[in-house]
């Protein structure tokens, strides 16, 4: 009885077109010639229009999706741990693994390659099946590289906003791992939001320098910087995901604010999209039912405006 009950329900959310809940799937997406991205696909009831959160891990950015059993999460970075309170908040999430012709070194001096960007565009189109809605890319540590190289490589109008999320303000003690200032962000038109814990110590990802990291987003029409205090419990290194770098303690709340702005830029770009209303002109006289209106003394035709309209002077009345 219980199974034909759950049966029973399922069919009924299929037949009303409503998405079950707590979906989540590997999909296996085709990017640049023989070369796969692996993805996680996450929905919690999201609609086919709500805004879509493509999330890049930091690190080499390897989630060894391949053996992961769905169980649990596959690694412990910030963003592939809360994905669930993304889906929660209304959007399509998605978590893609480094393509496979990187699993072995990952995405460590390769996240501002233009095939990456390349990668990155295959995934937005094949998540189109999913959602119509606007498509955010949201980076954490050294995958706030890959977000921000993404937005600025892709053509206009394909990234609807960027999140950088413990951003990379400085290279590591070799040199050899990219900034966010590595990518060409000044061809970065979209909304930007930084979020960035005021206790993370990490010595590539400094709180204070995201000011100056702003002001060079010269053509992004609005920059918004949160600064974030709390959490606790820390474990790990200072640069490891489950220290003040990776929000420890306050993934909900930092989460949360990142959907609000999602939310908030994606209902702007609507409104944008608009088309104005149309305005009514005066309807023409038709000879019939109505006198035509009159001429003035001076030849001119009356104003179609009323005069207690205030628009024109009382003597042009």
């Amino acid at each position: 009885m219980r199974a034909f009950c759950i049966l029973a329900t399922l069919a009924l959310l299929a037949a009303s077109g409503t998405p079950a809940r707590a979906a989540e799937h590997v999909d296996t997406i085709a990017t640049r010639p023989g070369v796969t991205v692996k993805a996680i696909v996450r929905n919690e009831g999201a609609v086919a229009t709500a805004p879509i959160a493509i999330l890049f891990a930091g690190g080499d950015g390897i989630l060894s999706l391949d053996s992961w059993d769905g169980k649990k999460n596959p690694t412990s970075n910030f963003l592939v741990r809360t994905r669930k309170h993304f889906a929660r908040g209304g959007l399509w999430t998605v978590v893609p693994d480094v393509p496979s012709d990187m699993q072995t070194d990952g995405l460590v001096s390769w996240r501002t390659n233009k095939e990456h960007s390349a990668d990155i565009g295959a995934i937005v189109r094949h998540v189109r099946k999913y959602s119509s809605g606007p498509v955010f890319l949201v980076g954490t540590s050294r995958g706030t590289v890959s977000a921000a190289a993404g937005t600025a490589n892709l053509p206009p109008g394909t990234i609807a906003g960027v999140v950088l999320t413990a951003s990379v303000t400085r290279y590591n003690k070799s040199g050899t791992k990219h900034r966010v200032h590595d990518a060409p962000i000044k061809n970065i038109t979209v909304p930007v939001l930084f979020a960035h814990h005021k206790d993370d110590v990490c010595y590539v990802t400094v709180y204070t320098d995201l000011e100056k990291l702003a002001r060079e987003f010269t053509r992004a029409p609005k920059v918004e910087i949160k600064g974030y205090t709390g959490g606790g419990k820390y474990r790990g290194s200072e640069c490891g995901a489950l220290s003040a770098h990776g929000f420890r303690g306050i993934e909900i709340q930092v989460v949360g604010d990142i959907v609000t702005w999602i939310k908030a830029v994606a209902a702007n770009a609507k409104r944008q999209l608009r088309p104005p209303a149309r305005r009514s002109g005066p309807k023409a006289w038709t000879g019939r039912g109505s006198r035509r209106p009159d001429r003035r003394r001076s030849g001119r035709k009356a104003s179609a405006v009323p005069c207690d309209a205030g628009c024109r002077p009382r003597a042009a009345c």
